[in-house]
């Protein structure tokens, strides 16, 4: 019996595997730029639980976190999500440490999120 996952099932599934999942690191990645909200947000999720091998994402999820689509997301969901993955003291990429992390582009992100209501 074969099972085919769609994209955000397979995302939640990489998510349960944490730390043995970072092969799917660069997929994760490119889905990140996806057209899809959710499928933005469940590459976010699981590169987060997949921690310190998805280290790499943090500049560009730092720079996602930033952009505000207020006619594709009125709502500023991605800007949430991305601050869970990003931030979230357990689970987040950057929970436990800023280190090596471009201060300006930070920055910008964090005054971003201030904005998200």
């Amino acid at each position: 019996m074969s099972v085919l996952l769609g994209e955000n099932e397979a995302c939640q599934a990489l998510a349960q595997l944490k730390g043995r999942a970072g092969s799917a690191v660069p997929a994760l990645r490119k889905s990140l730029h996806s057209d899809d909200l959710w499928l933005r947000i469940k590459s976010a999720d699981a590169l987060a639980e997949i921690g310190k091998p998805a280290i790499v994402s943090v500049p560009e999820m730092i720079e996602l976190l930033a952009q505000v689509d207020p006619k594709q997301d009125p709502r500023g969901m991605q800007q949430r999500y991305f601050t869970f993955a990003l931030f979230d003291s357990r689970e987040g990429l950057l929970g436990r440490s800023l280190e090596g992390v471009d201060r300006q582009q930070l920055y910008q992100a964090v005054r971003a999120g201030f904005c998200n209501k």
